[in-house]
Order: structure tokens, then C-alpha cells, then sequence
């Protein structure tokens, strides 16, 4: 218990620029810290606190750890110039997007690179069925279910294009969400934020809030 108590607080202190170094830092295995970190998704992030520390670690260990970490910021740019593509794609065709999770995520790091990455999630403005003609356009053989289409035309990412960026399996509290939606709706797809020479839609504080409990409640209990 109190080794991953360990871990946890110098994953703090990795994001946060007021959190202390924990002491115990020094008695950590760093082949263990490293498997723990790989299961939770923090292997670069936490390599970005020890270089911030000045960390002093086995030569093996930290080819090791270098080895994901620039595995990791070498996924990272590929993702984001994917993000740009998908964007492109799909203002060409008068469509406004939002980034949902993922990269947009990222932003919120003191450092986006050392975030590990995972797909595209983009939330498309306009009705279900002109998005779907859309992909189907370029990808007759995509699948599309209740709130998404995949947009299988990279073979380095994988592309998931949102008609609607939540749905509740109960229906009546699914009615009220997609009210709400709508009613946000505008603010989020004018919502645009500074990304690499240009800039992408995100959703709002408050908007992406929700949506994340959201989604961790989808995931947990649905």
C-alpha cells in the first residue's frame, strides 16, 4: 500500500507544479514503477516528472524508460497532424468538429507530448444520416452504431466520428441528455483552441465536464 501510495503521489507531483517530490521516490524499483505505470497509462508522463526531478536511475532502466517515452511523443504527433486530416475533411464538406477526450485531453497536461495517446474521437455538427453518407463516401464498408461511425482510412489510428458525443441506455434520462446537448450545442462547436499551427474545436469546461463522468459511467457500469 505504501509503495503505490508512493507511486501515486510522484505521479502528482508530475502534473502538478506545487506538489513536492515524495521522499520515498528514492527506495522505488523502477522496472516495477515502470509495468505499474505501462497498466495505467502514465509511462511518459511520469518519465516527464523524473526528468523534472533530476532522477538519477540504472543505465538499463532508463533506456527502458526512454524507449516508451519517445514511442510515446512519436504517436502523439502522429495523432495530432490525423486530427488536422480529419478536420480538413470534414470542413471542405461545411462541417463544424469538436475533438472529444484524446488530444483534446492532452491540452489540460503541462506537457501534451507524454500523454499516451489512443484513437480519434470526433463529434461532427449535422444530422445523423449526412454524416453517415459522408464516411460511407469514402469508406462504403465503414460500421456505424447509435452515436458513431468508424472512418477506417488510416491504417496508424483508428477514427471514430460522433453523431451525437453521448447516449444513456435509458431511454428517458437519454431524452434529457440529447436536450441538453442541443441546447450546448453552438457553444461547442465554436469553441476553438490553439493546436500545433492552427487551432481545433473542444468542448467547453463545463460541457466536457459532464461528458467525462459520462463516459466513465458508460464504461464502468454499462
Amino acid at each position: 500500500m505504501a509503495k503505490e501510495q508512493t507511486y501515486i503521489d510522484f505521479i502528482r507531483y508530475s502534473i502538478s507544479p506545487k506538489a513536492a517530490i515524495p521522499e520515498a521516490i528514492a527506495d522505488v524499483d523502477w522496472g516495477d514503477y515502470m509495468q505499474y505505470c505501462n497498466r495505467q497509462g502514465v509511462i511518459g508522463l511520469v518519465f516527464d516528472g523524473m526528468q523534472k526531478a533530476d532522477i538519477r536511475i540504472p543505465q538499463d532502466k532508463l533506456f527502458e524508460w526512454i524507449g516508451f517515452s519517445e514511442s510515446i511523443r512519436a504517436q502523439n504527433k502522429t495523432i495530432n497532424q490525423r486530427i488536422l486530416q480529419v478536420q480538413k475533411f470534414f470542413e471542405e464538406r461545411n462541417c463544424r468538429t469538436c475533438v472529444l477526450k484524446g488530444q483534446a485531453n492532452a491540452l489540460m497536461y503541462p506537457n501534451p507530448e507524454v500523454r499516451s495517446p489512443g484513437d480519434i474521437d470526433m463529434w461532427v455538427e449535422g444530422k445523423r444520416e449526412d454524416i453517415i453518407k459522408m464516411v460511407l463516401a469514402v469508406a462504403p464498408d465503414a460500421h456505424y452504431s447509435i452515436h458513431h461511425i468508424k472512418l477506417p482510412v488510416f491504417k496508424d489510428v483508428s477514427v471514430e466520428v460522433h453523431y451525437r458525443p453521448m447516449y444513456l441506455s435509458n431511454w428517458f434520462k437519454d431524452k434529457k441528455l440529447q436536450r441538453y446537448i442541443g441546447e450546448i450545442e453552438e457553444r461547442q462547436f465554436a469553441n476553438k483552441v490553439p493546436f500545433l499551427n492552427g487551432e481545433i474545436g473542444c468542448l467547453t469546461d463545463d460541457f466536457n465536464a459532464v461528458y467525462q463522468i459520462l463516459h466513465m459511467y458508460a464504461h464502468f457500469f454499462s
